[in-house]
């Protein structure tokens, strides 16, 4: 119940609910049984104790060979949100605020994928930092290798620096593809066909590990006026 009612509208889990279990049961009890395990579902109870990581990370680890990577993966996402009122009355003017989020996996023997937490909240840059930084004294850094990895926004990187100061940042594939075809558009045409073999080529050199040259290229650019200087700065920055 609680995990479609977080996924899909009340009425449709209460639906869901009583085809599965041939048990009746209304909007409000999807409602209030998803609020009951929110209250309870805190950081302290969601993440798994230290003793629990220390046994992922030993099954990670191979004896022959580098310590594991752990890869701590944050990103941001806006979501709506109402605020609360009381039964029968409307709950007002709603809007948007960014839920931010974090997941944390092992790399293990044969690019295993061993997960090792997941937490995410709608709460601003300040805060999601401090529930990382407590995540992070869980975990025996000492025995892993870290990497973070994030889109380029500033409160990833700063957030996840301060929780895991001796990790090695990296820009995902995805949002560096996006800013090589941002800057492939804007320096030889939207669709054209010199953008798209710029920006293929590009992707190519960064996927054999071709990043100060990349970078130099970048930087040699003459953008054409000061909009696209700035994101060919920020381009240089994968």
């Amino acid at each position: 119940m609680v995990k479609t009612a977080a996924k899909v509208p009340f009425a449709e889990a209460a639906e869901l609910f009583e085809e599965l279990s041939a048990t009746a049961v209304g909007n409000h009890f999807s409602h209030e049984t998803l609020n009951a395990v929110a209250e309870v579902a805190t950081l302290e109870n969601v993440i798994p104790r230290k003793e629990e990581i220390d046994k992922r990370i030993h099954l990670a680890t191979v004896a022959s060979a580098p310590p594991p990577v752990l890869v701590v993966a944050s990103d941001g996402a806006m979501a709506p949100i109402r605020p609360r009122a009381p039964r029968k009355s409307k709950r007002g003017q709603g809007g948007y605020r960014e839920v931010k989020g974090v997941r944390i996996y092992l790399i293990g023997p044969e690019k295993r994928i061993i997960h090792v937490a997941s937490w995410h909240q709608v709460q601003e840059a300040d805060e999601f930092t401090e529930d990382l930084m407590r995540i992070a004294q869980r975990i025996d850094v000492d025995r892993v290798r870290v990497a973070l990895l994030g889109d380029g926004a500033g409160w990833v990187w700063n957030a996840q620096v301060k929780a895991f100061p001796q990790g090695r940042q990296i820009l995902d594939y995805y949002h560096c593809a996006e800013h090589v075809w941002k800057v492939a558009d804007h320096l030889f045409g939207e669709g054209s066909l010199e953008a798209h073999e710029w920006a293929e080529a590009t992707l190519v050199r960064l996927c054999l590990a071709e990043i100060k040259e990349t970078i130099g290229d970048l930087e040699t650019l003459n953008p054409r006026n000061a909009k696209l200087a700035k994101r060919f700065r920020n381009s240089s920055g994968i």
